[in-house]
Parts: C-alpha cells; structure tokens; sequence
C-alpha cells in the first residue's frame, strides 16, 4: 500500500510590527541525523544545512522496481511474487494486486491419544487451532469401564467377544461355559455317569467335577484251614480291593492244644471239664489252676492258721505249711526274799510244755540285806548316786569320787576357764579351784566410742549413737550429729545416711550435670600429655544414675596408667551464674575414686576465673578413696553474684601404682538455700 506525505516548508514567520522582538530565528523542520521517511514514492534524508541545521532534504526517486515504504527503499510487490505477510499463521504468501497474502495455515495432525491412568484415556480434537505458527488442540478424559490399552491409544473392548466356550476340562463339567475377562468358567455337571477308571468302583458319578464310583466292599473271606498238626490258618474278615479283585489279610495262629482240621479250629482245652476245689491244705488257695487237665494251688502265705502245737504262737502259712513261733517264756514270777539276807530270784526264759510256762531259781546271798518292799538285794549307797554337780564345771573333774554316799570333786589346775570379766585374758583354774586372769585395758581416747573388751586380750570400739568417726589425714576424729566440716559447711556429720564419710547438706538444684545423653554437656577437657588416652571423658562403665558419669582414665582398659608416664587433666564446666541473697550455695556431685592412698594422686576442684581451691580429695576421709559413690560438696557461697566455672583437676604425681580404675564424677548439681 502506498502513502503520501505532504511536507510543508516555512522559509521565514513574519512578525507585525509592534508585537515583540523581530530578531527570533526562522522556524527549522528538524530531524535526526541519518533518518530517512517516503514522501509519496520517492526517498527523503535527514542532513545538515550549510548552516549545519538539520533539515529533510529533497527526495530522490527509489531504484527501478522499488518502491518507497516504511522508511526505504523495498521491492515493489508484483503479483504472483513470494512475499511475507507478517502472519505466523499463513502459508504461502504471495503478492496480489500489489497486496502480499497467504493461505490459513490448518491444524488437523493433533497428537496420538494416550492412557492417562489404567482407566482414562486422554483423546484429543481432530481440529486445532493456530496461535504464533504453532497448532494446539482440545483434549478431553475419557473414563474406560474395561481399562485403558496404552498401546493402541484406545480404551479396550470386551475380551470374550471373540471367545467361544466349549472344551471343558473333564468329562464331569457342563459341555458349554460361561466367558467373563476373556476366561471360560465350567459348571459341574454332577450327577452324570462316569468312568473312575478304578476297577474296584462301581456306580461312578460325577460330584463337584470329579468321577467319583463307591468302593467295593471285600467283606467275604475264605475259610480257614489247619496249615499244620498246631498251627490254624484264618483270614482277616475285612479285605481290600486290588485291581477289581478282593484280598484277604493271611495270620497263623498257634493251637496250643493242636488244630482240628475237619473244623478248621484249634482243639479245646482238656481242662474245660476239671474243677479245682481240692487244695493239699488250708496254706494253698482254692480252686487252683488247671493245665494239661491236671490241677495246680497257689500257697496262701500269711494267712493265719493252726498248727495244732500249743506252744507256738501267731501260726501263719509259710511256703504251703503252717508254722508258729515258739512261745518265749520271759515273764518269770517276782523275785522274792526267802530271808532277811536271802533273795530268790527266777531265771528267764523260761520252758513252755502243754501251753504253760515253767522257770528256774536260785537263793542269792544279799550283803547288805534283802529288801522285802522292792524284793532286791540291798545295794551299796553310792549305787544310785552321780557326782557331776561340781562347785563349778570349769575348775573341777565331772563325775566326781563316791565314798559311803558322799561325792569329792578334784580340782583342774592350770586348766583355761572363764571368769566372766571381759578385760581379762589368759583365765586359768587355781589349784583351789578358782578361774582367775590376768587384767588389761582397752581406751582408743576417742570421745565417741565405747572402750570394750573381749575376753581374749582384744578390744573393740563400737561408735555411739549420733556420731561420726572420720579418719582424715590418718587420724581419727569424732564429730556429733549435725555438725559441719570444719573446712567445708556444704558437708555435715549425718549418722543416718553415713558415719564413716562427710553427708552433703540440702539444697535448691538450678544447674544439673548427669551426662546421661553421652557427652560432656558444655565442659572442656584438657589431658596431659595431649595425646594421651588417660584423661576426663564421658563414659559408661560406671555411674551414679545410669547410664553415664565423668571419667578420667582410659575407657579400654578401666585404669589412669599411661606406662612410664605422670598423667593429669583437667574438666571445666560451662559458664554459671551464681545469685545472690539465695542463702549458702553449694557444689554438690557423687565420687568415686580408686587410686593410691597417699598424697600421691591428687584430686581437687577449683573456682575460675579467680582459680580458689574449693574441695580436695585429701581433706576427705580415707583421702576420698571410696571404691563406691558418695556424695561430697563444696561451699560457693563466697562467689554469690558471680559467673563462674569450675575445674575438676586430677594429677597423679607420678608414673607408678596408676593400675586403679581412677575417677567418676557423676550427678554435678549447684545448689542454693542449702540447710542441714
């Protein structure tokens, strides 16, 4: 399409006279400099004037077969000519009647249809539509009742449309089946007359698609046949079927009395006619035994019987006999004084004749007279008289020496005896018959125990009720109940819970230290030497309240011994802030310690930053070697106010005697308002 530009040039603006200033510049057509505009059909450059002013200068005409549009010189479009039309959406443009044109472009290639799950199909629109050269096209989802074939792009059709039901799978199905998914299913055709092809069925029929015939009952056996002079041949009377015929189980049975082969039985027992009611005597039991026609008795040993002899007793029967005991004459009459110096006595056992008893006698001559009440001979006075009541059994021979009834005690001289004093030792009998030892004394001059003796030179040194006996530094010291270290108030005597170590005082816990969750929570551990495996670390071999504690030794072998090597460490907590105006503060944790007692090993716990000693190892009883978990305490209160740390510091002096386990700390707590 061609446009015509009308360009109006102004070579000068006249100004009437008396209406302003008449030296204005003349009016200028102004341009950019290298631009180019069509008037009509002809080309116009911007340039500069001799003045150097921008003006659009004269047009020039295009080349041959050009023509002026949009700014430059194009070439003309001639009919039939390709061109482009500026339209993503057409195709084959070409010039007519001086116009550039294409054809639509048709959007009829959408994409293969596709599964969008096992029962969707995705179908699209045959007819697109072109947006920016490029053809989309509508989808729509398409529900599939028999599923989605992804293959052919389709939803698939019913599999049983091509399937014809008609080979059952046994003689006992229904000739036509039912199809359903592409399967053919068979009824039972129960009832119908079959072959088992098992020959000892008859009747066969088919039930719940299977031949079944009803088994042929082998109940008729032959008879039974003497196989030998003792020995019956019988057949079982239920046999089996085998291949449509019916065998019988086979046994042979002993006759014992021979086999009667007319009656194919065994013969009978000659004793069915014998009755045994005649024993020997009343020792065998009836009726007997029969064998071989011939009778046998059983012996009725214990039973109770008569053996006709007057002079025994309980007869029973014994191996078929009755016997009795013979009768013991052994209840002879009293004795009896024939005079004042004369005893009759009667001798035992007697002799039994006719059933009765009969018994010896003899006069014996009493020497100290014959006593008519008891019918004995007089005894001598110390007869009936033990001596073994000693003025005491200690110092005295038991039994003592009798003399016309009266009975004398010798003494044990030099024997060991006890006279019942407990601070006495080495007791002995005196010739007189006294226990008497030598005196000591027992005194551990400690006001808090009870100075006791043994009796065998020893003492003992019970402690009193409501004290404490602490050996600290060696020596032994008494404090009562409730009283505080003298070198620690979080620590008190407390005879209940302990009377042998310092008990912690009560408190208000605000920060608690248990290591349970396996690592140091917060402190820093610091071994000498640095490499070495001996030093404070989180472990679980022991602990106050599993399952873990603050350890310092080697956790391979549960000892502080790094070989030819002094080992020490320190452990410092995280930073805490102590209040003020909370009463006494104490440093509260559970020990135990195994290493050597002496000043050797050392164990102590320190205030930072100011670096002041607040417990040692040492100033405890035993130097603190417990072997078990005690609690022990520190007193803080002088740092109320302040933000602290504290260090458990070990050190071991030295490379020897380090084979004990070393030392746990376990259940740190840091406590206010701490009372008794």
């Amino acid at each position: 399409m061609r446009r015509l530009v009308v360009v109006v040039f102004f070579s000068s603006l006249v100004v009437p006279s008396g209406c302003g200033d008449s030296s204005l510049p003349p009016v200028v057509d102004e341009c950019t400099l290298g631009a180019t505009k069509c008037d009509g059909v002809k080309l116009v450059s911007c340039s500069k004037d001799p003045n150097d002013a921008l003006r659009w200068g004269p047009a020039t005409a295009c080349p041959d077969k050009q023509e002026c549009k949009d700014g430059k010189c194009q070439a003309a479009c001639v009919d039939g000519a390709a061109c482009d039309d500026g339209d993503a959406c057409t195709t084959n443009d070409t010039c007519a009647s001086g116009v550039c044109q294409g054809s639509l472009m048709v959007c009829d290639s959408p994409p293969a249809n596709s599964c969008k799950d096992a029962n969707t199909l995705s179908a699209y629109s045959a007819n697109g539509v072109c947006q920016a050269g490029s053809c989309s096209y509508p989808s729509a989802d398409v529900t599939c009742p028999l599923g989605c074939d992804d293959t052919a792009g389709a939803c698939k059709g019913d599999p049983c449309q091509t399937v014809t039901c008609d080979q059952p799978p046994g003689e006992c199905f229904k000739d036509t089946g039912i199809c359903s998914g592409g399967q053919c299913f068979y009824n039972y055709d129960d009832g119908k007359v079959c072959d088992d092809s098992d020959p000892c069925t008859g009747g066969d029929q088919c039930l719940g698609g299977v031949c079944v015939g009803v088994a042929k009952v082998c109940d008729s056996p032959p008879a039974g046949s003497c196989k030998d002079a003792n020995t019956l041949t019988i057949y079982e009377k239920q046999g089996s079927c085998s291949g449509g015929t019916c065998t019988y189980p086979v046994k042979d049975v002993a006759c014992s009395h021979g086999c009667d082969s007319a009656t194919a039985t065994c013969k009978t027992d000659p004793c069915d006619t014998v009755t045994c009611t005649t024993p020997p005597n009343t020792c065998y039991i009836s009726p007997g035994t029969c064998a071989d026609g011939k009778c046998t008795y059983q012996e009725d040993n214990g039973k109770t019987c008569d053996d006709s002899n007057p002079c025994t007793t309980g007869d029973t029967c014994t191996t078929g006999v009755c016997k009795g005991s013979a009768v013991i004459c052994n209840t002879p009459p009293a004795n009896k004084c024939k005079d004042a110096t004369i005893l009759t006595v009667y001798t035992a056992p007697g002799l039994c004749s006719g059933g009765t008893c009969t018994y010896g006698s003899a006069d014996v001559s009493c020497p100290f007279g014959c006593d008519t009440v008891n019918k004995v001979c007089k005894g001598d006075p110390c007869a009936t008289l033990t001596c073994d009541t000693p003025p005491n059994t200690q110092c005295y021979t038991v039994p003592g020496i009798c003399s016309s009834g009266t009975c004398t005690y010798l003494p044990k001289s030099g024997a060991s005896c006890n006279d019942n004093n407990p601070c006495t030792k080495t007791d002995l009998c005196s010739s007189a018959g006294a226990c008497a030892g030598t005196a000591y004394t027992c005194n551990d001059n400690l006001t808090c125990t009870t100075n006791t003796c043994n009796g065998l030179g020893g003492c003992t040194y019970p402690l009193m009720s409501n004290y404490c006996l602490l050996t600290i530094n060696y020596a032994k010291t008494c404090y009562a109940g409730n009283a505080l270290n003298p070198s620690n108030a979080c620590e008190i005597c407390s005879p209940a819970t302990s009377t042998s170590v310092w008990s912690t005082v009560s408190g208000t816990p605000i920060v608690s230290y248990g290591f349970d969750s396996g690592n140091l929570q917060g402190f820093t551990v610091t071994p000498s030497p640095a490499t070495s495996p001996v030093k404070w670390q989180v472990d679980n071999y022991r602990s106050a309240s599993a399952p873990y504690s603050l350890y310092f030794g080697n956790p391979l072998n549960h000892n502080f011994n790094d070989p030819g090597k002094a080992v020490k460490g320190e452990a410092t907590s995280p930073g805490i802030a102590l209040p003020a105006g909370l009463g006494k503060l104490c440093l509260k944790f559970q020990l135990f310690k195994d290493t050597e007692p002496t000043y050797y090993d050392l164990l102590w716990v320190t205030v930072l930053p100011a670096g002041t000693t607040i417990w040692e190892a040492v100033k405890e009883p035993n130097f603190g070697l417990t072997k078990v978990f005690i609690p022990v305490a520190a007193d803080l209160t002088a740092f109320a106010g302040q933000t602290v740390q504290f260090r458990f510091n070990f050190d071991s002096k030295d490379s020897i005697g380090n084979s004990g386990e070393g030392v746990y700390v376990d259940d740190i707590q840091v406590m206010t308002s701490c009372t008794p």
